[in-house]
């Protein structure tokens, strides 16, 4: 039980915070973590930068290079938190980069990797984001069929960085 966990992370400090506890659980356990970062499908409104940029660059081209962009730099970023886990902590880990809707990607992952459980941070979304999204954690907990460690920072981090649901 729990030798393959995963840990969602959007390259935030905030979902960080989570990292402390699958690290523990990998060590007690020796369990391997699987890193994942979900690249949100952008809505079309989101990538014109403006009318004279919109008018000569078609919004299919901006949007290719910005998913690009945004693919280098998870897997860069992952493949960094990975060298770390595994040199400094002795922890296995595998990375992951996926698109799409990030609780359908969690919980698709679990599946497809046979996950056993998922340990992540509570994020609480901005007042406007949170009109169009349900918030995160709740959606995971509504579609995974495997445990779920959700985390909340603790006073001081809270403080800090904002509150947690």
């Amino acid at each position: 039980m729990y030798s393959h966990i995963l840990v969602p992370l959007d390259g935030s400090a905030w979902s960080e915070y989570a990292l402390p506890h699958a690290i523990e659980f990998a060590r007690v356990r020796n369990a391997r973590l699987l890193l994942l970062h979900v690249i949100e499908s952008p809505q079309m409104e989101a990538v014109v930068a403006g009318p004279a940029v919109a008018a000569s660059v078609p919004a299919s081209m901006i949007l290719k290079e910005t998913q690009e962009k945004e693919q280098l730099q998870a897997n860069a970023y992952l493949k960094r938190l990975k060298a770390k886990l595994e040199s400094k902590e002795g922890i296995r880990c595998v990375v992951l980069v996926d698109k799409g809707n990030p609780a359908q990607c969690i919980a698709n992952a679990a599946d497809h990797f046979g996950v056993d459980l998922v340990i992540m941070t509570s994020h609480r979304r901005t007042v406007l984001t949170s009109l169009f999204h349900r918030e995160l954690a709740l959606d995971v907990l509504r579609r995974i069929k495997h445990p779920v460690l959700l985390v909340c920072p603790t006073e001081q981090q809270i403080e800090k960085d904002g509150h947690c649901v």
